[in-house]
């Protein structure tokens, strides 16, 4: 980067030689001249901006100094936003004790692994990723982050089947709430909620989905998230997977 300072020449003096930079002073300026001559201040002219080599050029050397302030202030802003920490909040933490490698059961078989997810913190803690293997072949991705802006959590889950829910929500009474708003086959919307909460070492999810507006839910399924290679109680021997927990992990 250019960190010289240049000088002008006396007023009393025709030229003045700087760095290799000659100056030059006109007196009197031709009167088709682009400048006018301003008291003792030399003004360019248009043949000194445009056509003599050599010559010091004040708007030009104006115009490099505001250049190299504003570079300075933006390379100094852009260290800050390096360093400055971020997403530090009690409320970025809310959704941590999902992060982890889990075996997914059925609740309403716990002897069988149906499922792997692993959950992970990206982009500098800002977001949760989760990748999700189901044994049936149905694998899925959700990115979960506080927006600060709008104080709500927010979850994309996307799927090898082309299924994408946006879900948004708040963490409660030690329950994470997300619900999204889906399209029904026969038009208007139906809503699908998932809630996650702690049970002991292991994580569970469960989701259920209204057709009148959240007065009435009907359950589509009901999951419990055990750290990966501890197996059910009942000795079950853990599969091969890849992978995460989220939303809607319906069978077809």
């Amino acid at each position: 980067m250019y960190a010289g300072t240049g000088r002008w020449g006396s007023p009393d003096s025709d030229m003045e030689s700087d760095a290799g930079f000659e100056v030059r002073k006109r007196r009197v300026p031709a009167a088709d001249t682009l400048y006018h001559a301003v008291g003792h201040r030399r003004v360019p002219c248009l043949e000194d901006v445009m056509k003599e080599r050599g010559t010091h050029r004040p708007a030009l050397g104006r115009a490099r100094i505001a250049l190299l302030a504003l570079t300075s202030a933006l390379a100094t802003a852009s260290g800050s936003s390096k360093t400055a920490p971020r997403c530090t909040g009690p409320e970025f933490r809310q959704f941590d004790f999902w992060k982890g490698d889990w075996d997914a059961y059925d609740i309403a078989d716990t002897t069988t692994i149906v499922g792997r997810g692993r959950v992970t913190p990206i982009l500098g803690g800002c977001v949760l990723r989760e990748v999700y293997q189901q044994n049936d072949g149905l694998e899925g991705e959700s990115y979960n982050l506080w927006d600060a802006k709008r104080r709500l959590w927010h979850q994309s889950w996307v799927t090898n089947r082309g299924d994408l829910l946006l879900l948004d929500g708040l963490f409660e009474d030690n329950r994470m709430t997300l619900i999204a708003r889906e399209a029904k086959p026969g038009g208007g919307l139906s809503l699908l909620r998932g809630v996650w909460w702690v049970e002991g070492a292991n994580v569970r999810e469960k989701a259920d989905r209204s057709t009148d507006g959240g007065k009435t839910w009907t359950p589509v399924f009901d999951m419990v998230f055990r750290p990966h290679g501890v197996g059910s109680p009942a000795g079950a021997v853990v599969e091969r997977g890849q992978v995460t927990l989220s939303m809607a992990r319906e069978s077809p």
